[in-house]
């Protein structure tokens, strides 16, 4: 895996789209026709993934959205971030 840190930038992938449903989201790989439901956390997360923000901006914003510390957002986000990157669902640049 590409090293993931909190300077990394997250882009998602062109084979991926995502629907919002009610308050979360779906993503489906297009590729592989997988499905992915992401619960309210992650689909706040995924909502701020636009290819410029880094791990660390995501993580700011959401802890604001979140009302909790960055440093523990940090980590759902990092954690998330591998997951996705894991199933080919984003890229790191």
């Amino acid at each position: 895996m590409n090293d993931l840190r909190a300077e990394t930038v997250i882009a998602m992938r062109k084979n991926v789209i995502g629907k919002k449903v009610a308050s979360e989201f779906m993503l489906l790989h297009l590729e592989s026709g997988d499905y992915f439901g992401l619960n309210e956390t992650g689909s706040e997360f995924w909502r701020l993934v636009d290819g410029r923000r880094t791990v660390k901006e995501i993580a700011s914003l959401a802890a604001q959205t979140f009302d909790v510390s960055t440093e523990t957002t940090q980590k759902d986000v990092l954690d998330f971030f591998k997951r996705l990157y894991k199933y080919e669902l984003i890229d790191l640049l």
